[in-house]
């Protein structure tokens, strides 16, 4: 949640780019956007617009600028590399997940 700009309207926006990704308005070339935005947005609506820090699924990890928290790089590559796209006819592309 640390890297939206967080002003007024914020939450607009992203409701926004979550509709446009979904709809195929906007290229997507990797979940991690959408995905997000999605859970963040899913937080507002169960805490009535507002985020609950106490609420362990966003998972809040002390960040000093010192350090990254452990294990942070490996979760940030594993959910924002991007698809590769295979070039075979009727190939898939490749999920973060995998």
């Amino acid at each position: 949640m640390h890297h939206f700009k967080w002003r007024s309207g914020v939450l607009d926006d992203l409701r926004r780019r979550v509709d446009r990704f979904t709809s195929g308005e906007w290229a997507e070339y990797t979940p991690a956007v959408r995905s997000e935005a999605s859970r963040l947005l899913q937080h507002i609506d169960r805490h009535n617009g507002r985020i609950d820090v106490a609420d362990p699924r966003p998972a809040f990890r002390h960040v000093t600028l010192d350090r990254l928290p452990s294990g942070w790089a490996a979760e940030i590559a594993a959910a924002w590399r991007p698809h590769t796209v295979q070039s075979r006819p009727g190939s898939t592309i490749s999920s973060p997940s995998s």
